[in-house]
């Protein structure tokens, strides 16, 4: 296959020809204002010129996506669209239709009934149920156009749809690797970084080689399951890397394009610090702790055993030496007990894939005199005499087969760190 090194074409909000060209085009965006966001598409399409390039037609389309305002229809002033979705499929399964009735006519059959049925349940009229079930989705918003100057609510939608590309590329990232100076620039750390992408619950290796980290990030191409969701985090983690305050940090990513007749290639898309100004001012949202299902129901029944020891999320940063490298690495917990001097690192190993669990097994094997407790999903019995192997007076090995058996073991790390009898670890 071919790796073509592609320009990937994000606005300069500095220039002001880009400036004057995206004030035009807000211009013509006026008069739509209020209407739905799916018709204001079609009078855009209309507005095109036959000697308007590709690339104008495209930014007309991004522009008027970007700066389209989130408010819904008045439909929805006081119902969650949501909401009416679930009612919709909890009828149509509580009268016992067939599925192939949630298929290509969702309302075949007898729609009046069913809308009947939803709307006594939110005691709304039955004739709005219809148009109040999908009014929140991007193209029946109302078009609500910034206000302020012209030139700077032209640059901040430059901004916007720069973040929106970068957003839609690494939805189809194969890899991301961050390299960052490992001594601090002032008070400037890759610390949070390497935070980041343990909150964001991506899938990562880091290692200090000689003067800098390196996350090395598998991207939603890498994984079993391509999600959109992943493909966000990882956008919102290019975010984290574009607003850190350092500025020696470099972003590497590879991607997997698609082309015409079914054809994919691989590009490389690079940034660095000296970019930051393509995107900054656009709002990404804040980034908020993501953990694992099961990381949230362990701690959950931890928190109810009577324990002098207290778990702390990301409680640590821990340098692992060994083969000539440094490993950081972030526990998932770190137990501790006004009792003891002691810090108890506590991980849950819940997702594994055959590289990814090497390299957890290759990090266990360096942790030396200090004490860790594994709890191991068992479901892979693949990996159960690997993960045995790694037991010593210092790191034990529990295993659990569903969250709900979470609880044992959350009975069981107790027993283990009051120093008692932690019992068949199965």
């Amino acid at each position: 296959m071919n790796v073509p090194r592609r320009r990937h074409d994000f606005l300069d909000p500095g220039s002001d020809a880009e400036v004057r060209r995206l004030s035009a085009m807000l211009r013509d965006l006026r008069p739509l204002e209020g209407e739905r966001v799916s018709d204001a598409e079609e009078a855009v399409a209309s507005m095109a010129s036959r000697d308007e390039g590709e690339e104008v037609r495209r930014m007309r389309r991004e522009l008027l996506r970007v700066v389209a305002g989130r408010e819904a229809s008045p439909l929805l002033a006081h119902i969650d669209a949501e909401d009416l979705r679930v009612a919709l499929f909890s009828s149509v399964w509580e009268r016992g239709q067939p599925t192939g009735m949630v298929g290509d006519d969702l309302f075949s059959g007898d729609p009046q009934s069913l809308f009947a049925s939803i709307a006594n349940r939110f005691a709304i009229d039955a004739a709005n149920v219809a148009e109040a079930l999908f009014a929140d989705t991007p193209g029946e918003r109302l078009l609500v156009l910034p206000k302020g100057e012209s030139p700077v609510v032209a640059q901040s939608a430059a901004r916007a749809i720069n973040l929106e590309r970068l957003r839609q590329r690494l939805r189809r990232a194969v890899r991301l690797v961050l390299e960052i100076p490992a001594a601090t620039d002032g008070d400037v750390s890759y610390v949070p970084l390497l935070w980041g992408a343990k909150r964001l619950g991506l899938m990562y290796d880091a290692e200090v080689l000689r003067s800098s980290v390196f996350l090395d990030v598998a991207g939603p191409y890498a994984l079993f399951g391509k999600t959109t969701m992943y493909g966000n985090r990882l956008f919102e983690f290019a975010m984290l890397a574009l607003r850190h305050a350092g500025r020696a940090w470099k972003l590497t990513c590879e991607l997997l394009l698609k082309e015409g007749a079914g054809q994919s290639t691989m590009t490389t898309l690079r940034l660095d610090a000296s970019m930051r100004t393509l995107f900054d001012g656009g709002d990404s949202g804040e980034s908020h702790p993501v953990r694992s299902g099961d990381e949230e129901a362990f701690q959950k029944y931890f928190a109810r055993i009577q324990t002098p020891w207290r778990l702390a999320y990301e409680g640590a940063l821990i340098l692992l030496d060994g083969h000539g490298r440094r490993v950081p690495m972030i526990p998932d917990f770190v137990a501790r007990s006004a009792d003891s001097p002691d810090e108890v690192f506590v991980e849950i190993v819940g997702f594994w894939r055959r590289d990814y669990l090497a390299r957890k097994i290759d990090k266990v094997a360096r942790f030396g005199d200090r004490r860790l407790l594994l709890i191991v999903n068992s479901k892979l019995a693949l990996a159960r005499e690997a993960i045995r192997s790694l037991e010593t007076d210092r790191v034990k090995v529990f295993f659990y087969d569903g969250r709900e058996e979470l609880k044992l073991a959350a009975e069981a790390v107790a027993k283990e760190l009051e120093g008692g009898v932690h019992g068949d670890r199965r």
